[in-house]
């Protein structure tokens, strides 16, 4: 690759079977979920913790990225958190807006977005 890059580049596994939490705990520098429920995330943030320790990685940075699949909303945010994730995928449109969408529909539903979900998060 040119030119180098000046940092070592994070690998990320995802998945939620065994194989592939036990790979991103034994490899990864981070694990990326792929729309689970809120229900299912402390489960897996839990397993992933357990298996990091089995493989004396518990101290070694570690991301947990989490899509989940139900709309935003600020309290679920911060239980996830809580639980152990370090950063949401959120895809704010897809719980507002239809696919016919006009330009300005969307973008007064991002300023909500932004306004009600994102300041109070900040």
């Amino acid at each position: 690759m040119s030119p180098a890059p000046k940092a070592p580049i994070p690998i990320y596994g995802g998945g939620g079977s065994d194989a592939a939490l036990r790979r991103a705990a034994r490899v990864g520098d981070g694990w990326i979920g792929a729309g689970n429920t809120p229900e299912d995330v402390p489960r897996l943030i839990t397993r992933l913790r357990s298996l990091r320790q089995e493989y004396g990685r518990e101290r070694i940075p570690f991301e947990t990225i989490v899509a989940v699949s139900v709309p935003p909303q600020v309290d679920l945010f911060k239980r996830l958190e809580d639980a152990g994730v370090t950063a949401l995928v959120s895809w704010p449109l897809a719980y507002t807006l239809g696919p016919g969408a006009s330009l300005e529909a969307k973008r007064k539903a991002l300023e909500v977005y932004g306004n009600e979900l994102i300041a109070r998060l900040s």
